[in-house]
């Protein structure tokens, strides 16, 4: 487990103290440095909400089966003790314990759900800046929705599956041999784009294909929400309106255990109404880039934020729809093993550091004195 002696220092009232340390002369010299060097972790410590405090442990586990996919690998990160070592994961290189023993204790838990085209890997340095931060964090692999099989991507099948597989998942991992370090009062639902959609549903936020309807009939099928909304369907929409039939066919899904919701890159007014947003009752965090190329107003989070006023905080970071992924999708087809996957932009940084300190005070542990709303897990 990693420890600085700078965890025993609080970093704001330190600074005031830093001239007089590196000025200090004589017998007091080297005292005065190394309170210096204090000082400066000191500092460091107070530039983020939540520092590290362990080692990342990763695994695999089996995810669901079908005819298309055979055992698609779902992966849970962990606090451990055990050293970081350089890994792999298909053709990301990266370091993180693998297989390594958890850190004892209760852990918050994320359950984190990928974008449409993704894997279990889309979010991985964000997987791993939790992990290292004393969270267990599942990355699920949504069916027919993934960069293996995607032939349901956007289609109401998904939109109905995506919230109960989260569930599921949650479900699989509470059974597993994980479970005794799982805090199940302290549950996140965090996810990105369509993932993003799932964790609002999870949350409580009722989708609507009425809503759909209306937008793919003003929405050419180049949009990424209306790219399997052919003619036909659209024939069948407007016929069904000439005679009066409009019957929704996307239900609630809300899942009572997750307790906080960070949704990166949501959809908006495509698939959620006012009313539809109304069952969203937990603490929520939206984000997007500040220049999403992807999902333009009022199909975005601004759309939301809107909607929920003072029950969601919003946030935006530097860079467009794919800022939040790990994995450059353009590198997705590239064949050669990605040699540079440890770099972080300074946009993901923002971003994890944000739901970082969102999530430290969504799932405070209501029976510490000192109110986990202000420390981190």
């Amino acid at each position: 487990m990693r420890f600085a002696i700078s965890d025993l220092i609080h970093p704001i009232p330190i600074m005031r103290y830093c001239r007089f340390a590196i000025w200090s002369k004589g017998w007091l010299r080297i005292a005065a440095i190394l309170y210096a060097a204090f000082c400066a972790a000191g500092a460091v410590q107070a530039t983020e909400a939540c520092p590290s405090v362990a080692n990342a442990g990763m695994s695999q586990l089996v995810g669901p089966k079908t005819p298309e996919v055979q055992g698609l690998p779902w992966l849970i990160w962990y606090p451990t003790a055990a050293p970081e070592q350089p890994t792999s994961e298909g053709r990301t290189r990266f370091v993180a314990a693998r297989d390594a023993a958890p850190l004892p204790g209760l852990h918050p838990l994320i359950v984190l759900s990928h974008g449409s085209g993704g894997t279990s890997m889309t979010h991985w340095k964000t997987a791993r800046y939790f992990a290292r931060r004393g969270y267990v964090v599942l990355t699920i692999v949504h069916r027919d929705d993934n960069a293996v099989v995607s032939t349901s991507s956007s289609t109401l099948a998904v939109w109905r599956s995506r919230p109960k597989e989260w569930s599921t998942a949650l479900d699989a991992l509470l059974a597993s041999r994980y479970a005794p370090f799982i805090d199940r009062q302290r549950i996140a639902a965090v996810g990105f784009s369509a993932g993003a959609y799932t964790a609002l549903a999870v949350g409580g936020a009722r989708p609507s294909s009425l809503a759909l309807d209306d937008y793919c009939l003003s929405h050419t099928q180049n949009d990424v929400l209306c790219v399997r909304y052919g003619s036909l369907r659209r024939f069948g929409v407007r016929i069904a309106r000439e005679i009066g039939v409009r019957r929704e066919s996307l239900d609630t899904s809300k899942d009572a255990r997750a307790r906080a919701i960070v949704a990166m890159a949501p959809p908006g007014a495509a698939l959620f109404t006012a009313q539809g947003v109304q069952g969203l009752d937990v603490p929520t965090l939206l984000m997007q880039g500040d220049h999403d190329e992807v999902l333009k107003s009022p199909n975005d989070a601004r759309y939301l934020a809107s909607l929920l006023g003072e029950r969601a905080e919003y946030q935006t970071v530097p860079g467009g729809h794919f800022v939040f992924a790990s994995i450059d999708p353009a590198w997705l087809g590239n064949t050669q093993p990605n040699s540079s996957a440890e770099g972080e932009t300074a946009a993901l940084r923002k971003a994890n550091e944000l739901a970082a300190a969102f999530l430290a005070r969504a799932l405070a542990d209501p029976q510490q004195p000192d109110g986990r709303s202000r420390k981190c897990p």
